[in-house]
């Protein structure tokens, strides 16, 4: 009886991450449990929800949606990619998700917010709107200068090869981001 469901809910979240705002497809709060689920629907790549700073942003914005209806303790945070077959679980209490928020993300979120911080780069910049930074230049530049620079007498060796070949899609991926964006400003700058 004291269940509280919300299906594509929008999400507050502006108290940790400035103008932060996301979309809950399911919340269910029962039995001191808050739970979040995230349908994605697409074929690309797994995602975890171990440790998925989305999912906790989606239950900060959860948690200050219904907290004042029911006394939450535990969050689980379930990401369900049936396309893939893939379900993935984490769960975490809310004093623990609480000091997260306070302590790693708010600070991190500010420093964002203004513009300075530091840029990371990793597997999660396939995701980023921004494909121009500095960061993703040196670290793409960075894989082809270690790939070639390793050849014996100007010749890779076929384990060379295989190495470099894992390591492209990322180059790839940059390479068509940056010729995307200098159309894009082109066609609608002139420049």
């Amino acid at each position: 009886p004291d269940t509280y469901l919300g299906l594509e809910l929008k999400l507050d979240m502006t108290d940790y991450v400035p103008e932060g705002f996301g979309t809950g497809d399911v919340c269910i709060v029962a039995d001191g449990w808050l739970n979040i689920i995230d349908l994605k629907y697409g074929k690309g790549v797994p995602v975890s929800a171990i440790g998925n700073k989305q999912m906790r942003l989606y239950a900060l914005g959860a948690l200050k949606e219904y907290s004042m209806f029911s006394d939450i303790v535990n969050v689980r945070m379930t990401i369900c990619q049936p396309r893939l077959d893939v379900i993935s679980v984490d769960e975490i209490s809310v004093a623990e998700l609480l000091d997260w928020a306070e302590n790693e993300l708010k600070p991190k979120a500010a420093l964002a917010f203004a513009g300075e911080g530091e840029f990371v780069t990793g597997d999660h910049c396939r995701f980023c709107k921004v494909k121009t930074c500095q960061a993703l230049a040196d670290y793409n530049l960075e894989l082809v200068k270690q790939e070639f620079m390793d050849t014996d007498l100007g010749v890779m060796s076929p384990e060379q090869v295989s190495k470099t070949l894992l390591r492209t899609k990322s180059i790839e991926n940059w390479l068509t981001a940056l010729k995307e964006f200098a159309l894009h400003k082109a066609v609608h700058d002139g420049v």
